[in-house]
Parts: structure tokens; C-alpha cells; sequence
């Protein structure tokens, strides 16, 4: 009997692990209603601490403090999207970070929650340079838009190489740290319930 409520951000939200996890519990616990939402991570964060969700899948661990744990769920490889006009979209399968430096960038950043943005640009730092930023888009999928339009090129979650497929040339992307953006499940340590006991298990 019950609810299970499950927050996610933007871009963890377009993975199908959660799709499958959730129909794998559905499966199992038809009697439990599933309610979802999707925030910031900032505010998933405090709907956790305030238990008005069990369990939130974020693209970064949550704070030390506050009893939360975050448990490591998976490492989801990013790739470059170009559009299928761009100089390197002809190249060969997969393209060095380094190879980016000097073209236009457009990325998304959701001022409330940009674990994906700052990891973007700490894989651009690591490799030595600063991506020039052209344009910013609100969500994830709306970058699609603008690297569609040839406005510039943008590095993604590989969960999203299917989409807009015949305006944008999806490519691997390699560097001397691996360019991943990881989902963490966030839940509160002492808030103990059998629906979630169920989920993480799945999850696992």
C-alpha cells in the first residue's frame, strides 16, 4: 500500500535506467503508486530532508552534512553533438576534448541545479582549456535546438544520442580523464520505509 515519491533533475530524468527501474517496481508492487517529480537539485535535496520525497536521483552526491546518504548508481559516458554541418561532424567516430577548444559552445544550465554544467566544464579545465560559450539553453533538450540551428556544439549524456538524429551528428568523446556524468541516488539515512528498501534493492 503506499506512495513512492521520486524526484529526478532534467537530465537524469531523460536515462532509461529510471524508466526501468521504476517499471521493475511497478512489476513487483502493483498496490504502490509511484508519484515523480522533477527539480533543481537543490530543491530535491531539501525535499529529501524534509521527507516529502523517499529517494532522489541527482548527477552529484549531496552534501556530507544532514544525513543523507548517496548511493552511486551508475556513470553515464558524455559525448559530443554537433551539428551535422559542423567541420568535425564528417570526422572520423570519435573526436578528442582538446579538439573542441576553438569552437562554439552552447550548453545548458538550469541556474537552480548545474551539477551537469560545472562537470562539463571541469572535463573542458582538466584538459586544458576554457570552453568558449556561445549561448546558454534553460533545459538539457533545448540545446538540442540550438546545436540543431548550428548555432555551435555541445557535450551531452550519452542517453540522449537518439534525439533530433537527422540535424545532429553525435560523436565519442575521449580525453585523458574519462568524460562521464554520474547519477547518484540520494535518500535519507534514518528515514526507513519498506517501499524504499524495495527500490534501492532493485537498484542494485
Amino acid at each position: 500500500e503506499g506512495q513512492l515519491n521520486v524526484g529526478f533533475t532534467h537530465s537524469v530524468g531523460l536515462h532509461p535506467f529510471l524508466p526501468t527501474v521504476l517499471r521493475a517496481f511497478r512489476d513487483q508492487f502493483p498496490q504502490v503508486s509511484i508519484h515523480l517529480e522533477e527539480e533543481s537539485s537543490s530543491a530535491l535535496i531539501d525535499a529529501v530532508i524534509n521527507e516529502k520525497l523517499d529517494i532522489v536521483f541527482l548527477r552529484k552526491p549531496a552534501p556530507m552534512q544532514r544525513k543523507l546518504h548517496s548511493q552511486h548508481v551508475l556513470n553515464e559516458p558524455l559525448m559530443v553533438a554537433l551539428p551535422n554541418n559542423h567541420p568535425l561532424a564528417i570526422q572520423q567516430e570519435s573526436i578528442h576534448l582538446l579538439d573542441l577548444e576553438s569552437y562554439d559552445f552552447v550548453l545548458y544550465r538550469r541556474l537552480a541545479g548545474q551539477d551537469l554544467f560545472d562537470n562539463i566544464l571541469a572535463s573542458c579545465y582538466q584538459a586544458g582549456f576554457s570552453p568558449n560559450i556561445v549561448q546558454e539553453a534553460p533545459r538539457l533538450t533545448s540545446s538540442l535546438n540550438l546545436i540543431a540551428a548550428g548555432i555551435g556544439l555541445s557535450i551531452v549524456p550519452e542517453a540522449i544520442r537518439d534525439f533530433w538524429s537527422n540535424q545532429i551528428v553525435y560523436k565519442t568523446l575521449h580525453a585523458d580523464t574519462p568524460c562521464i556524468a554520474p547519477i547518484y541516488a540520494v535518500y535519507k539515512q534514518d528515514f526507513d520505509h519498506i517501499r524504499l528498501r524495495h527500490l534501492l534493492r532493485l537498484l542494485k
